[in-house]
């Protein structure tokens, strides 16, 4: 085979990993609330079932990342593949445990293993990407996370259509049983990959000890907390229109396929040299907008329609999209051509834990507020919370860029007025 066949394939390989990781994240969403609730499952307690496979991921992907050095990325892929398909896989005989207490906990314990393999798993694959891929590291990266994205819009339809036909059990045995065979098919396309100190990720307190950097982790960490909130507490919103499961599914998609759509777009508008921070607060005024209406806020005295949730959705899709995209080109701009790091594996690893992290902090909190929200004060006023969170962050924004403007406006004064009297010394 020759080496071109071997990369096509191993592309592809890795791309369904990643598609199935994405899958998990999101496949019980559409029913997995009303299950939770049969078990005796309050919002706070199973919106933790969601948030915490992210609180693992966000602990773990940096420890991972400083461990490739001295692990091989292989048994690190492997062995994190083989951890989500079997706790995907076991996930779904939880409709036979007890009711309380043992359900939730054999929910957390499993999804904590799920986060933990999927940490191991992209952390790694990464690594193995950035070897084998050298001549076109960003393209290949930016391949796997559209895989990762599809599996997340994907995800809740198909779980909804396997939860009709085989009710709870059906769509992680389904799943799991996916993941377990491309840990088969990965073991053998694999290439020999030993560990190496340049796979370990670079000084990573030195790298997040910078404000603007700080500032696009926050932008990226509030998106991602609207598709964690959504994910767990939509549901039960949407119970009042008394919609099949399917349909539930399908409505889940929208803010994915919106997403998908617009990513590019703000790509190419990055790629032009527009300022991110200005894209950020036209992505931030869109989430905010999308949260208002979605419940939509009680002060706006309209009536919960669910056209208004579909748009809002898809307005939130478009919204995400911007405020993660424009702050990850935006931060990987800065720590090369401001900072100056170089453009290398490392500096990719960086950029790269940085968005996870802060992704995987907003997928956290998203669902574990939002569980909480919504037993304590509603779904309206749960998701006008979040609407003043992202207001509040605009606000910062523009204020952060007004700034930013005017030192750069009075700099060029001044460099201009500092060439003017250059010029009238040297005429005199």
């Amino acid at each position: 085979m020759n080496e071109k066949r071997k990369k096509t394939l191993l592309l592809i390989i890795l791309g369904l990993g990643n598609f199935a990781i994405g899958c998990t994240f999101s496949i019980q969403s559409p029913f997995f609330p009303r299950e939770a609730e049969k078990k005796g499952a309050s919002p706070t307690e199973y919106g933790f079932v969601f948030g915490v496979y992210q609180l693992t991921f966000f602990i773990l992907a940096p420890i991972y990342g400083k461990l490739m050095g001295h692990i091989s990325p292989n048994f690190m892929l492997l062995s994190g593949l083989f951890l989500v398909g079997g706790a995907v896989l076991l996930f779904g005989f939880l409709q036979d445990s007890p009711h309380g207490l043992p359900f939730l906990v054999l929910a957390y314990v499993l999804r904590i293993v799920e986060g933990t393999g999927s940490a191991a798993y992209q952390v790694s694959s990464f690594s193995i990407i950035a070897r084998e891929f050298r001549d076109s590291v960003a393209k290949t990266m930016a391949t796997l996370e559209a895989a990762l994205g599809i599996g997340v819009i994907v995800a809740p339809t198909l779980g909804g259509a396997l939860y009709n036909l085989g009710e709870f059990l059906l769509p992680f045995v389904t799943l799991g049983s996916f993941i377990l065979l491309c840990v088969f098919f990965t073991y053998f396309i694999l290439p020999t990959c030993s560990p190496s100190p340049e796979m370990a990720s670079g000084k990573l307190l030195k790298f997040w000890l910078n404000f603007s950097l700080i500032i696009d982790a926050t932008i990226i960490s509030t998106s991602c907390m609207f598709i964690g909130y959504i994910s767990a507490v939509l549901e039960p919103h949407l119970r009042q229109f008394q919609l099949s499961t399917m349909t539930v599914s399908v409505i889940f998609v929208t803010a994915g396929l919106s997403y998908s759509i617009s990513a590019p777009i703000w790509g190419f508008i990055c790629d032009h040299k527009i300022n991110t921070k200005c894209l950020s607060i036209v992505g931030g005024i869109l989430l905010s907008v999308s949260f208002l209406f979605i419940g939509p806020a009680p002060f706006l005295n309209l009536p919960s329609q669910l056209w208004l949730v579909i748009v809002s959705l898809a307005i939130a899709g478009i919204g995400v999209s911007c405020c993660y995209v424009s702050p990850f080109i935006g931060t990987l701009q800065d720590t090369v051509h401001i900072r100056g790091y170089p453009e290398d594996i490392k500096t990719y690893g960086l950029v790269s834990s940085m968005a996870g992290s802060a992704q995987s902090f907003g997928n956290f909190v998203g669902p574990s507020l939002g569980g909480y929200l919504l037993e304590k004060i509603g779904f309206s006023w749960g998701a006008l919370v979040f609407a003043g969170a992202e207001i509040l962050l605009v606000f910062f924004l523009f204020t952060y860029v007004s700034i930013k403007c005017c030192r750069r406006r009075k700099t060029e004064e001044k460099s201009y007025s500092s060439l003017n009297n250059d010029y009238s010394s040297m005429s005199s």
